[in-house]
This record gives structure tokens, sequence and C-alpha cells, in this order.
């Protein structure tokens, strides 16, 4: 069984492309189940910078895989998705999830927020039934070596992510603009994220920090008498702020061009600089608004570029984590090797299990024995039938690759195992 990727993230396609592949949770649970059905074992890793489907099977499912996805598209951008979306199999798939874990493969080096990314996104095909022990065992290894080499190398000290650059690029503006009031609409993950960064500042700033949930309050933990604002009220509140962070899930415009200009008599005529910053995918914010005069609209995949001064040193970081994965992947592939052999060593204990049932059957029908005389022969009988499969098992799992492919065939076929 062989482990496969296909997917794309911010490097193959920008973000008005991606958003496509957005897919609510429920979307991605019905593609997930029709996927099982066809193909096997999956998990799906959709986030705002990436869309990678990991599964088990033929390398040649792939093209299967990639017209599945492309089905759920647009038909006339088919011809794009086709060109970028790209396929891992084997050593290199292992290599990228682990890769991707670590936030090696992040548009912010080294970022934490893929961490709790990947593991939801293995959690909830787990819970699904359609993950599988190969699967299993790629995601938790994955998520502990994530976890060891962040720490040992110390790569989290250094705070960089989607959320603390929008905070970074929001406090410049405001100490360039003399403003001081903020509003963040979407309290999932990231938002709370960004607003952590900016209650840590917000008394020596002398800020003031609106939020907003974006549906059901309830489900992000919020308490609208801690001062949430409801979200419908989000554009009434725009004339007391500078500076506007969305990240919600909606797919539709949180701010829209229309909708902003009817409010502008809020702000009393007088010319009101403002900084907005997208971090939904698809986009909360509508580009257009970019062309009003004293407004700036800066998107995911733009805050992505700020360059940060511990940059070089995360990716210094960064290379002594690559060099600890060649070796996670060797015992990966070690296992799941391995791992192959379960079903023939499963059925020769089942064997084992049968001829010692049937052999102390046969004594109790010919022979009457007291319990104890019972207990010591079912002992040496067991005890018995177990060396004999004790050997071949203790081979197949010292065995190398290509031997052990070549003896499980025998086995298979000496003791009837298909």
């Amino acid at each position: 069984m062989i482990v496969n990727v296909v997917g794309v993230s911010y490097k193959e396609m920008e973000v008005g492309l991606r958003e496509q592949l957005a897919w609510t949770q429920t979307k991605r649970m019905e593609y997930q189940i029709q996927l099982f059905e066809s193909v096997g074992g999956n998990v799906l890793l959709s986030t705002c910078n990436r869309f990678e489907l990991y599964y088990t099977g033929a390398d040649t499912d792939v093209l299967e895989v990639i017209e599945g996805i492309i089905d759920q598209l647009n038909p006339e951008d088919g011809p794009i998705f086709r060109e970028r979306l790209w396929s891992l199999t084997g050593d290199a798939a292992i290599t990228h999830l682990l890769k991707v874990t670590a936030g090696l493969d992040s548009m912010v080096l080294g970022e934490d927020q893929i961490l709790s990314q990947v593991k939801d996104a293995w959690l909830l095909a787990s819970k699904m039934g359609i993950s599988n022990k190969i699967l299993n065992r790629l995601f938790q290894e994955s998520i502990r070596f994530s976890k060891e080499i962040r720490t040992r190398v110390g790569i989290s000290h250094l705070p960089i992510s989607v959320a603390y650059l929008a905070y970074k690029r929001a406090m410049d503006f405001l100490r360039t603009r003399g403003g001081n009031g903020v509003m963040i609409v979407g309290l999932g993950e990231t938002g709370r994220l960004v607003k952590k960064y900016f209650d840590e500042v917000a008394s020596k700033e002398g800020l003031v920090i609106y939020k907003t949930s974006r549906s059901i309050c309830q489900m992000n933990g919020v308490d609208l008498d801690d001062g949430t604002l409801p979200y419908e009220e989000r554009y009434a509140f725009l004339s007391q702020v500078d500076c506007i962070i969305s990240a919600t899930s909606s797919p539709h415009y949180i701010f829209s061009y229309d909708r902003l200009l009817e409010t502008m008599n809020l702000y009393q005529g007088e010319a009101k600089n403002q900084l907005f910053i997208d971090l939904a995918v698809p986009a909360d914010i509508e580009r257009r608004i970019d062309t009003m005069d004293y407004i700036q609209v800066l998107g995911i995949d733009e805050i992505g570029k700020t360059i940060e001064d511990n940059l070089e040193v995360r990716r210094e970081m960064a290379d002594r984590m690559m060099e600890k994965i060649p070796h996670e992947v060797e015992m990966l592939k070690d296992w799941m090797m391995r791992s192959v052999a379960d079903p023939t060593i499963e059925g020769l204990h089942n064997k084992v299990q049968t001829a010692y049932g049937d052999a102390m059957d046969l004594i109790h029908k010919k022979i009457q024995l007291s319990q104890k005389e019972s207990a010591y022969i079912e002992k040496v009988i067991k005890s018995a039938v177990l060396r004999v499969v004790k050997e071949p098992i203790l081979g197949l799992k010292n065995m190398e690759q290509d031997e052990l492919k070549e003896a499980l065939t025998l086995m298979k076929k000496l003791y009837d195992l298909e």
C-alpha cells in the first residue's frame, strides 16, 4: 500500500483560484466519503494556503483523484487546475507531510498554526472512519515529529505567523497614521490569535479593540456580554476604527464595495485613512474597496510576503529541522513495510489457535482428566504449537523488503492464508 498526496498551495496558485478549493466542511466530508468508496483511506488538509489530499492506494489512482477534484470546480478553470495540481507518491509524499506539519512548507516559515490544522484534518477523517492504519500512523508520527523538533530547535520561540504578520502590518499602519481603533471580524482560530497579539499591547498603545463573531457566537466560545459586537453592526462601527482585520469562513463578502459606499456618511464628510486586512479564503473583503480614496486593502498573499527581521534566523533553524526528516521517513517506511506482514502473522496465529483448540477437544473426548491435569496439558500443547510458528514470525519481522514480499507469498500458499 503506497502513500500518495495530490494538492496545490499558495506556491502554485493565486488566492483568486484557490478560493474554489475553500470548501465547506460538509462538502469536504461528502467528497472524502465518496473517495473512500472508490480509492480507500484518505485525509484532506484544507487551509487558506493549501489544499492537499493524502490517500493510500496505487500511484495509478492519481489521475482519477485529480479529475475527481476538478469535477467539483468551475468547468472553465479545469485546464488550469489540471496543469497546476501536483502529486507525490511514496517517500516524496511522506517527506512532504513531515515538512508541512513542521511548518517548513508554509508561506510563513515555521509557523505554528499548520500543526493544529494537520491534526484537525486527521482527527476528522478518523472520526468519519475513512482514515486507515497507514494514514493514522503517518499523521501521528508527523505530529509527534513536528512537536519534538520545534521544541528542540526552538523555532516556535520566534513569533511569526500570518496572524502575527497581520498584527505587525496593522500596528505599523496605526503608528504611522496615529490611529487607535481596530476591528477584528471572525473569532475562529486565526481571529483569536490576531486578537491575542493586540490584547498584549492594547493598554500600552492606547488601542480600542472591537471584535465581532461571524455567525453563532457559541460556536467559537464567544460570550456576547464580553464586549463582542453583533456581526450585523460591523458597518456601523467602521467610523470608529482605523484598521479592520477579517478572518471568517464565510462564502460571501463580509465587506462589499457598494455597502461600504453607503456607509461613508458615517465619517461625517471627513476623509479617514483605513487599512483592511483580509486573512480569509474565500475573500471576506471585496477587492474593489482598494480603489476608494484613503483606503488600502491587503490580502493574505500580500501579508505572507512581509519580510521579518528574524526570518533569516528561522531559515537557519528550518535547515536544522530538514536534516532530521530523512531519518523519520526511513523509520516510517520500515514500519509500513513490516505492517504488510501483519495479516499473514495474524493468519498464522489463527491457525495455531484452531490447531490448539482441535487438539484439546480430541483429548477431552478420549481421556477423562482432572482440572489440574487438563490445565497442564493445555499449557504444554499450546507452547508446543506456538513454537512451530515462532521462528517464521520472527523471520518475517527481520527480513528486508524484497525478501519479505517473496516470503509472504510463500507463507500464504503453504498455510492457505488467502
